[in-house]
Order: C-alpha cells, then sequence, then structure tokens
C-alpha cells in the first residue's frame, strides 16, 4: 500500500521551510490550504514525475518544494509492474495559539 504517505503531512515542515521567504509567510501565517500532488511510481518503485495538480496555497515555491520532495521517495515495486498514478493533498494548517 501506500502506507509511506502517512509522513506527508510533515514534508512541508521538514524539507521546504529552508528558503527565507517560505519561512517568513510562515510565521506571518500566509500558508494555509491544500496542495495536490500528482506524481507517477515507476515499474521500478522510484517516482518518475511529481507536480503540484492544483494548489489553495498559491505559493509556487512551496508547490514546487513539495514536488521535488515527493520526487525522492521510493516505494514497493507495483505489483505485475507497469506504474502507478496518485494524487495525494498535502494540508497545511497554522497550529497552536497566539
Amino acid at each position: 500500500g501506500l502506507g509511506m504517505l502517512s509522513g506527508a503531512r510533515s514534508v512541508a515542515n521538514d524539507a521546504c521551510l529552508y528558503s527565507e521567504s517560505l519561512v517568513q509567510d510562515i510565521v506571518n501565517e500566509k500558508l494555509e490550504g491544500k496542495v495536490a500532488i500528482a506524481f507517477v511510481i515507476s515499474a521500478e518503485g522510484t517516482v518518475a514525475s511529481a507536480r503540484a495538480a492544483s494548489s489553495t496555497v498559491n505559493n509556487s515555491e512551496l508547490e514546487n518544494c513539495l514536488a521535488s520532495r515527493f520526487k525522492q521517495w521510493t516505494f514497493p515495486k507495483p505489483k505485475g509492474g507497469g506504474i502507478v498514478q496518485v494524487t495525494y493533498p498535502v494540508v497545511l494548517t497554522q497550529s497552536g495559539g497566539k
């Protein structure tokens, strides 16, 4: 299965926050919403392609960063060969109070 995707919610927190502009947007609570990442798992289990299919965040830097992180993942080889097309939502919300 795609149980590996359970960690996708932390992708934005862990991997895409090294950009000063993204950090500033997060601090200022400007980054909330959903980015749907469409990606293709190859017959070898690697991610052949990934892109932001849709977004309510409207931040191309974050969307591109998320897609590039998905490209680094590997999965078990699909049963029977072939490819698997997936669209996975990454939801960004502010947590905690002020």
